[in-house]
């Protein structure tokens, strides 16, 4: 709630904390947020992860593991990738259903519910898959891009603005990016906390949206039911891998080479 010198932040024990400014970095379920523009819930996408982490020497020797590897079928998509040093294989499996809601990033399964989800996919594919020990589920869900990230000398930054689908690798690093333009917009404004905020929301809102919606058209274009459509969607990509001169495979690189640090100077 305002206050005379700046913002007072009310906790759930009853103790209350005045301060010039407060900052939501509460997550997709945001108190802050719900706070300065009242309730409302996120979006399930209509989407379940898996999620596995292997031993690279567990995973057969036939097996593709030197580079990101991406598969895509009908309603869903799994990539996998040495983490640790190359120690670890990190495999992450998305399908379309409604059949789980749960969001929690802990809830264990059993691999026989990974391997009877994707059992018509590619052998080589499945054949991964029981070389993680443990799997976890959890529902994925996003946010309509607000219209507004601040109120009086409150704001908000990442997931709590702007959670978005996993598809464009930018949750975190939007975040990241939120704290460097915020911190930089209040360093050249020390004096004027209002127009810092409005700065940093000026800048941070288009990128942001971007990220959300063009994580929506991936998680779309990754899980193509009709076959006319998967063709011409991969050589689309053949297309941009020889020709293009934007070579990340999404032809996302004005994602990639943003720079934070810049953005007010």
């Amino acid at each position: 709630m305002p206050s005379a010198n700046g913002v007072v932040a009310r906790f759930a024990d009853g103790t209350d904390i005045e301060a010039d400014l407060v900052v939501g970095a509460d997550g997709i379920h945001s108190k802050v947020r719900e706070s300065l523009f009242g309730a409302d819930a996120p979006r399930f996408t209509g989407c379940i992860c898996f999620r596995g982490m292997a031993p690279a020497q567990a995973v057969p020797r036939d097996i593709n593991t030197a580079d990101v590897t991406l598969w895509m079928g009908p309603r869903g998509h799994v990539v996998h990738y040495l983490v640790r040093r190359g120690e670890l294989l990190n495999i992450v499996a998305h399908i379309d259903s409604d059949a789980w809601t749960e969001e929690s990033w802990t809830r264990e399964c059993d691999v026989a519910e990974v391997m009877t989800t994707y059992a018509r996919w590619n052998s080589a594919l499945t054949r991964v898959f029981p070389a993680s020990a443990r799997w976890y589920k959890w529902a994925l869900y996003d946010r309509d891009p607000p219209e507004r990230w601040s109120k009086g000398r409150a704001t908000l930054l990442g997931d709590s603005a702007h959670a978005m689908l996993p598809y464009l690798g930018q949750g975190a690093a939007m975040a990241i990016e939120d704290a460097c333009v915020l911190a930089g917009a209040i360093a050249r404004s020390t004096d004027d906390l209002d127009a810092a905020l409005a700065a940093y929301e000026t800048s941070r809102k288009p990128r942001a949206r971007e990220a959300v919606l063009g994580s929506r058209a991936r998680a779309r274009d990754n899980h193509l039911t009709s076959p006319l459509a998967r063709l011409r969607r991969d050589l689309r990509y053949a297309w941009r891998k020889r020709f293009g001169g934007d070579q990340t495979v999404f032809q996302a690189g004005r994602l990639y080479d943003y720079d934070a640090g810049r953005e007010l100077a």
